[in-house]
């Protein structure tokens, strides 16, 4: 391992520990009916998962720990459709925040109350009042198997 992704590695974990609480305090809401479906898997399955994960203590599992897991579980039960899981970071640079993109729309098991199935357009407003900025953006993921 070189000293440039030792030194990434530790700015990384640096930056999650700082933002304990940070993420979600203010959003831009969005009603049930807005709620894009899914057509790669069960949406039930889908939902119940997301909320199991949602609601592990974010003392435990991190934004990057809870993405992770609902990126994987995806790809695990839909792995036609691209899922990635995308790290962006605050204006102040001090932190950064994970996110779930799936089938176009954004899943954020983390924030409070936790956004599921929201589109791009209102989750980019919810970045701006959270304060994050887009331009450093890291994106990784699977981009599905095509037929």
């Amino acid at each position: 391992m070189n000293i440039k992704t030792f030194l990434l590695g530790v700015i990384i974990i640096v930056l999650v520990v700082t933002t304990i609480g940070t993420v979600g305090k203010d959003q831009v809401e969005q009603k049930d009916s807005e709620q894009i479906t899914a057509h790669g898997m069960d949406e039930s399955e889908l939902k119940r998962e997301f909320n199991r994960i949602a609601s592990l203590p974010y003392s435990q599992c991190k934004c990057r720990e809870k993405s992770d897991l609902l990126c994987d579980f995806i790809h695990q039960h839909d792995p036609y459709s691209k899922v990635r899981t995308i790290s962006i970071t605050h204006k102040s640079g001090k932190y950064s925040h994970v996110f779930v993109e799936y089938e176009g729309v954004i899943f954020d098991p983390t924030c409070e109350p936790a956004l599921y199935r929201q589109s791009w357009d209102k989750y980019n407003k919810n970045l701006d009042i959270w304060g994050f900025d887009r331009k450093q953006i890291i994106s990784q993921g699977y981009e599905g198997v095509y037929l």
